[in-house]
């Protein structure tokens, strides 16, 4: 869900792995579904389609992106802890 902050700019939600993997899943599934009928018939809004899922593809690998380096560095920071907490213990 969106929130609204104080000066009235909406803010989306976080999106998370299991969010960018259904999105991902959708897009697999339906390409899937339309490229496994024994007639492959072309519309005339697939090359509309087919740019919208590229920009989706590229968002999706994006924010995986920022979540990686989002948790890569919440993993530097608690193993800088540890090592502070083992020095101090010597």
């Amino acid at each position: 869900m969106d929130e609204i902050t104080d000066n009235n700019t909406l803010i989306a939600k976080k999106i998370d792995r299991c969010e960018l993997l259904k999105m991902s899943s959708w897009l697999v599934e339906n390409l899937q579904g339309r490229l496994s009928r024994p007639r492959f018939i072309v519309q005339d809004t697939d090359s509309v389609k087919l740019q919208y899922y590229r920009v989706l593809i590229q968002a999706v690998q994006t924010h995986n992106a920022i979540l990686k380096d989002e948790e890569l560095e919440d993993i530097k920071t608690r193993m800088a802890l540890i090592e502070a907490t083992l020095e101090a213990r010597k």
